[in-house]
């Protein structure tokens, strides 16, 4: 029985290691085996619809219109569309009162999530290139530019731009999610050299409007839409670190927790609801279970380590190297507990902050897996900066 604890032990460390070391080292290795020519350079100025989904935005609304009032990229070419979906507070208003600029909204009612916006609105636009934003996410002037250029390459279907967190009043959570941001970056560089990106970032991708599929509305959109242009069409999703975007994240780790659950729901049944299509490309299968739902279920193997643990010094007596280990696992959740509880009133330093975030953001991953299995879903969303449904 001593054997089968240390051997869930040795299992779950496993999944651990090779989610967050394994895979980045891995997927790195075949990224540098990897030579792919240089994509064409873009010639002229296709037109462009830069899509932004909006829920009672009226704080940042007013800001991202004048952010993509001054893109650089020719005004005839370009078209601003705001898509608010069921907002009751000033965002019509405010997008309205910029429509002799050029800037059209589109009204949906009543509020039904973001995938069925973006589904009502894409055939609506009149761009070659779809460019999907946010309203909190202010783009560098040559953005466009980027993405626009990365889909000259035939074989693209979509391209991701880089998002990069400004943390005014430096919270931990902020500053924190700023260096997970870093990690995720790393990955996505070799993802995209060796076969293609896991997705997209909301904030900041492009297609070609010719290439959108439409998922149902309970879909997640920047996981779903590069998907099913990689599974339908053949093409893949690259990163492009020149076109560059900021937001501000989450100023504590209540909301960031919140936003992770809803996240990690609607992505985990998003990649069920695909299973049939993704799991027939083995590169493809390959990088969305080590890249998402091993990262995903790592919450489930530090449980099942540290429950492993415990169970191996009934079986096996009171050794010093297991009874060492399990206070380890102990003090790191207790000193995330203390970061958590301190952030509330206090400013927490930055070793503190990353335990804290660290287990934020695999508490929330342990709750959205329960929460597919509980058949709990989020169709329609808040913003973090109003709270999650």
């Amino acid at each position: 029985m001593a054997l089968v604890f240390l051997t869930l032990m040795g299992l779950s460390a496993a999944g651990v290691l090779y989610s967050y070391v394994g895979y980045p080292l891995l997927v790195g290795l075949l990224a540098r085996m990897r030579r792919r020519p240089s994509p064409p350079p873009l010639e002229g100025h296709p037109t462009v619809s830069l899509l932004v989904a909006a829920y009672n935005e009226e704080r940042v609304i007013a800001e991202k219109i004048e952010n993509a009032l001054a893109l650089d990229w020719p005004h005839d070419r370009l078209e601003i569309v705001i898509a608010s979906d069921g907002s009751t507070d000033r965002t019509n208003q405010i997008v309205e009162s910029h429509a002799d600029r050029g800037v059209r909204l589109i009204a949906i009612t009543p509020n039904q999530g973001k995938m069925n916006a973006l589904n009502t609105c894409v055939p609506q636009c009149v761009g070659e290139i779809i460019v999907m934003s946010d309203a909190n996410s202010l783009y560098a002037p040559d953005a466009i530019h980027w993405l626009v250029a990365g889909l000259a390459d035939p074989t693209v279907g979509a391209v991701c731009g880089e998002l990069r967190y400004r943390n005014p009043d430096g919270s931990a959570s902020g500053e924190s999610e700023g260096l997970y941001w870093k990690y995720e970056k790393a990955i996505k560089r070799a993802e995209s050299r060796f076969n293609t990106l896991i997705g997209a970032n909301g904030s900041i991708y492009a297609i070609r409007k010719a290439d959108y599929v439409p998922p149902p509305r309970e879909l997640m959109d920047d996981l779903t839409i590069p998907l099913l242009i990689a599974t339908r069409h053949g093409k893949r999703t690259i990163y492009e670190p020149r076109a560059i975007t900021t937001e501000e994240p989450g100023d504590n780790f209540q909301k960031e927790y919140r936003r992770k659950i809803r996240i990690i729901t609607r992505g985990f049944f998003s990649l069920m609801r695909t299973a049939r299509e993704w799991l027939c490309r083995p590169a493809l299968a390959f990088q969305v279970v080590s890249h998402k739902i091993l990262r995903w279920f790592v919450p489930y193997f530090m449980l099942l380590f540290l429950a492993a643990n415990a169970a191996y010094l009934v079986v096996a007596g009171l050794q010093a190297w297991a009874i060492a280990l399990l206070g380890a696992q102990v003090v790191f959740y207790l000193v995330a507990l203390v970061g958590h509880l301190r952030s509330r009133h206090a400013r927490v330093g930055k070793l503190l902050g990353i335990i804290t975030y660290f287990c934020v953001v695999n508490f929330a991953s342990l709750q959205g897996i329960y929460n597919y299995f509980a058949g709990k879903r989020y169709v329609t969303w808040k913003t973090i900066r109003e709270g999650d449904a």
